[in-house]
């Protein structure tokens, strides 16, 4: 798809922007801001060509070229409004799920610690590692463990005051 001939890119504040007029009665001036914030305002669509477009992937291919099938595109830091090209990586499912903030529902606060009897259970990338009687031994074992199975250096972060 030429998404030139329909946007413009702001790398320095990672904004799309219409490139040409809209035809309709809801239609953009160039130069503003395409699309809106989705439902779940965690990222930023845009509905052209009879069909909605994630942002950050349009953005992704006017300056890389089109996603490899099968692949998907990852916001390191975790902020799916942040669509600067250098916050914007490609990679499988599986690795954008290893790039993951800690789940609001985790008790310990570390993503694959978990409570167990007198002490703590750790798992990583679907394998068990260890059982640990205080907290920061199993959160080391927990951080030793996730680069061997390809997870981000930034997954497990905590939730910021804008995702919660």
């Amino acid at each position: 798809m030429d998404w030139a001939s329909l946007f413009t890119y702001e790398p320095d504040t990672g904004r799309l922007l219409w490139a040409v007029k809209r035809p309709g009665g809801r239609s953009k001036a160039i130069g503003e801001e395409a699309g809106s914030v989705c439902g779940d305002k965690r990222y930023r669509s845009v509905f052209t060509l009879g069909k909605r477009h994630y942002v950050h992937r349009v953005i992704w291919e006017m300056v890389n070229g089109p996603v490899p099938q099968g692949m998907c595109i990852d916001h390191i830091d975790g902020n799916g409004l942040n669509n600067r090209i250098e916050n914007l990586r490609v990679t499988t499912l599986s690795g954008n799920q290893r790039n993951r903030r800690v789940s609001r529902n985790n008790r310990t606060g570390v993503s694959g610690v978990f409570h167990a009897k007198n002490g703590f259970a750790v798992t990583c990338g679907g394998q068990y590692v260890g059982y640990f009687q205080n907290l920061d031994a199993a959160v080391a074992a927990r951080k030793s463990a996730e680069p061997q199975h390809g997870y981000h250096p930034n997954n497990g972060r905590r939730a910021n005051a804008r995702d919660s």
